[in-house]
C-alpha cells in the first residue's frame, strides 16, 4: 500500500549505517532509529489506521530495498 509513496529513505539510511557501527549498542541504536522512522512515517501517512498493523511488511520492504541497493 505504501511502497509507491517511497518515504522510506530515512529508514533505509539507518539500516545501511548498521554495517559501519562497531558496538552492539550502536547497532541496536540503528535498528531502533529505523523502526522509529517507519512508525513515524506510517502514522503520518494514515491517521485513522493503526501503524502497528503495517509495521512488519514495511520493515521487510525497507530491508529488501537496502539489500538490493
Amino acid at each position: 500500500m505504501y511502497h509507491h509513496e517511497s518515504p522510506w529513505p530515512s529508514a533505509q539510511a539507518e539500516i545501511a549505517a548498521l554495517c559501519a557501527s562497531k558496538t552492539p549498542q550502536d547497532k541496536l541504536g540503528c535498528v531502533l532509529r529505523c523502526c522509529s522512522a517507519i512508525m513515524n512515517l506510517l502514522s503520518l501517512a494514515n491517521e485513522k489506521a493503526v501503524p502497528a498493523d503495517d509495521f512488519t511488511p514495511v520493515l521487510v520492504f525497507v530491508l529488501v530495498k537496502v539489500r538490493l541497493e
